[in-house]
């Protein structure tokens, strides 16, 4: 066997007696033509290694695309099956909600209706007298002139019972707004009033200046009427004061007896006045009820007092001692309940002016009507022209 080393040296030996090749071509074109041949096949390997790619990727690409279109299709079904039945479930709610809250705001509508009828009907249907003071309550009685100063408006302050009753008659003209109610100015506004029920007298401290004569001739007729409508309902017959006033023909007193007259009761309201009233108006002391009745049919206009028994109201009245019974002719012809209620409490105050202490009313147009029972017989009022303190 022959070395590597002894290999080497017959190689060498062999190369040195090979024969010379000269090239002659030119080192720059040898160059461009290695340089060519390098590049072209750079670009066979590049092309032979890219080529299946992009066949391959579109194959997958429409594979994975056979696969997901009918998922996407599914999911979009879905979906749109979600949305519409979340749309529909969506409408339906905005539907019943609509329609519920329609349904309570009508409701709502309806019930705020109802409350205005009521309080309209409250407001139509008011007596204007008190039947009766309720307990630990007390009514002072107090009084005005209309406008004009012709008749007596007695008016019904509400009250403790465990109130001085003498502080609220020098309080009076305070509860009183006679501009907006029509009325004239309180006349007793700066008289100081001591008060003793118990032998049913009053003291009164008038004005220096006060003069009953000085407010017409129909002024010491006034004052007398008025100090009767406000103490004669508590019993009071006698009323003295603290130096002697002059009352005109009757010349100057001290002391003055209270009488109580006959009255029949009518509306007063004056020209944009805020209060509607039942006022006094004088009748002969020697005229029964019946005519009593048809008085009271009587308008006033020029004093803006109105009748409070219709034209057309026909009646029988019959006394039992101290009750009064009226039968009414037609028992249609009145419908509005506030005029029944209005001549109902005008009827009263006339009949408690007449000495009757209750009234019983048959064949009327309504049974029940504001705070009466006309089906049993009503007790007098105990005061009219209510007024309730703040």
């Amino acid at each position: 066997m022959k070395k590597f080393g002894d290999n080497e040296e017959n190689i060498e030996e062999s190369l040195k007696n090979m024969p010379t090749v000269k090239d002659h071509l030119d080192k720059d074109q040898l160059f461009q033509r290695i340089s060519s041949e390098v590049n072209k096949r750079k670009l066979v390997s590049r092309k032979k290694r890219f080529a299946f790619v992009p066949i391959f990727s579109a194959v997958a690409a429409i594979g994975l695309l056979l696969l997901l279109v009918p998922l996407l299709i599914n999911e979009t079904m879905v979906q749109d099956d979600s949305k519409s039945s979340s749309d529909h479930a969506m409408d339906t709610n905005v539907a019943d909600e609509s329609a519920e809250y329609r349904e309570e705001s009508g409701s709502a509508a309806e019930n705020d209706k109802h409350q205005e009828e009521l309080a309209l009907m409250d407001q139509k249907s008011a007596s204007n007298v008190i039947p009766e003071s309720k307990n630990h309550e007390t009514i002072v009685h107090g009084a005005v002139t209309d406008s004009q100063g012709q008749y007596i408006i007695p008016l019904s302050l509400v009250a403790s019972d465990t109130a001085d009753k003498s502080q609220y008659y020098n309080e009076f003209g305070d509860y009183l707004d006679e501009e907006n109610w029509g009325l004239s100015h309180y006349m007793f506004s700066e008289a100081d009033f001591q008060l003793n029920e118990t032998s049913q007298q009053v003291h009164i401290d008038l004005p220096e200046d006060f003069s009953p004569v000085g407010r017409g001739s129909a002024g010491p007729s006034l004052f007398e009427d008025l100090l009767a409508a406000m103490f004669v309902p508590i019993q009071v017959d006698s009323v003295s004061f603290n130096e002697s006033i002059s009352l005109g023909q009757i010349g100057k007193v001290e002391e003055l007896h209270l009488q109580p007259g006959k009255n029949i009761y009518k509306s007063y309201q004056a020209v944009d006045a805020d209060k509607e009233f039942l006022v006094q108006v004088p009748i002969d002391e020697q005229a029964d009820f019946e005519t009593a009745l048809s008085e009271m049919k009587i308008d006033e206009e020029m004093y803006h007092v109105t009748g409070t028994v219709p034209e057309s109201a026909d009646f029988s009245v019959h006394e039992n001692g101290s009750e009064l019974h009226i039968e009414f002719a037609d028992p249609n012809m009145l419908s509005a309940e506030q005029a029944l209620i209005t001549m109902i409490d005008a009827i009263l105050m006339t009949a408690k002016s007449f000495g009757y202490n209750e009234v019983a009313f048959s064949n009327a147009p309504q049974s029940k009507t504001g705070p009466y029972d006309l089906s049993s017989p009503v007790q007098v009022p105990e005061g009219a022209n209510p007024i309730i303190p703040e």
